[in-house]
């Protein structure tokens, strides 16, 4: 699933693109929508095509560059919403007349102990990668996809892109990551692994002592459509349960609900309401995963709103354990922390 880390500010069609959590939701004003879209993948590196896509244990042991099976590529998916995509290998073409730029970048495939760090690799984008995100991210608003199996180190480049998307490993369908680039599904994912600074960090966990990473373990930025959404759901199904904590637990979730604005000077009213709703689903069993992180993600929303890009030490300890708790189902305290 792909993954908002990093985002532009501004809005498209009711839904923001913005640094503090509402990112390329409807994106096809920010990547299409009548304007014009320049794609870059650098050829001395990483490439876009169906076997980098896939990784390694994909049709061979260590996987391979090139037509390997068939499928559809991230390009082909933008191509479908924006057929007048400009399409430069290594970012030679010219960079004139173009609204934005989707940079490609990342790891061609390989698999075990042959594609270890310290094994004649590591986690630095290559220079010709850095490059074209110079390149393309210094000309136009630009998005960075990073199509890898792990974090890549990125912190010299973030000062110059508008918004990056772990698209982690797609497979056959690349296209899938077009979907949510311009808006037809929207970005839910959140990060399984803490994302480092720098390659000294490794090995990074949310149990060190300082756990300073670029982006913490469970972050992903959303639309405040996609949050409410998910709780409208969750809502929903408690509402159905014939349990008188679930029913507390939609009641109370409803209440969170009714305020119009999670960004806005209630937000306390929505945090209040989600943390009794949590309490309420500590104490059913009617209740499954998908409703309890509806709750707990509502907290998250609303705390990764208001810390933005300003992923500090002290907010990534919060908001990291947040997820734990959530994940061992103490659902109250995930709630407020998170």
């Amino acid at each position: 699933m792909a993954t908002v880390i990093s985002g532009l500010q501004g809005k498209a069609d009711g839904s923001q693109l913005a640094q503090n959590n509402h990112v390329l939701s409807t994106a096809k004003h920010f990547v299409g929508d009548g304007g014009t879209t320049y794609g870059s993948s650098t050829t001395g590196s990483y490439k876009i095509d169906q076997g980098n896509q896939m990784g390694g244990w994909s049709i061979t042991w260590q996987g391979g560059s090139g037509p390997t099976t068939t499928g559809r590529t991230i390009m082909d998916g933008i191509k479908q919403v924006v057929p007048t995509a400009t399409f430069s290998a290594d970012a030679s073409a010219p960079l004139e007349g173009h609204d934005v730029g989707v940079v490609v970048v990342g790891e061609t495939p390989y698999a075990e102990g042959i594609g270890d760090v310290g094994n004649g690799h590591d986690l630095l984008l290559s220079d010709a990668d850095k490059a074209a995100v110079d390149k393309v991210c210094g000309a136009m608003k630009c998005v960075v996809l990073v199509v890898s199996g792990r974090p890549q180190v990125l912190a010299d480049q973030l000062g110059k892109i508008n918004a990056l998307v772990a698209s982690w490993l797609p497979g056959t369908e690349g296209a899938g990551v077009a979907d949510v680039l311009f808006g037809k599904r929207l970005f839910s994912g959140r990060l399984p692994v803490s994302w480092p600074r720098t390659e000294a960090q490794q090995p990074l966990n949310v149990s060190d002592a300082s756990y300073d990473p670029q982006y913490l373990f469970g972050w992903g930025l959303t639309t405040q459509a996609a949050a409410r959404q998910k709780l409208t759901d969750a809502r929903n199904t408690l509402l159905r349960q014939h349990d008188p904590y679930a029913l507390a637990a939609g009641i109370t979730a409803g209440v969170a609900l009714q305020v119009k604005v999670w960004s806005g000077p209630q937000a306390t009213i929505a945090l209040a309401a989600v943390a009794q709703s949590a309490k309420f689903l500590e104490r059913t069993k009617a209740d499954t995963f998908a409703e309890d992180d509806a709750v707990v993600g509502t907290a998250r929303w609303i705390a990764q709103n208001h810390i933005g890009q300003n992923v500090t030490e002290p907010t990534s300890k919060l908001t990291s354990d947040a997820e734990h708790l959530l994940l061992t189902g103490d659902l109250s305290a995930a709630s407020k922390v998170g």
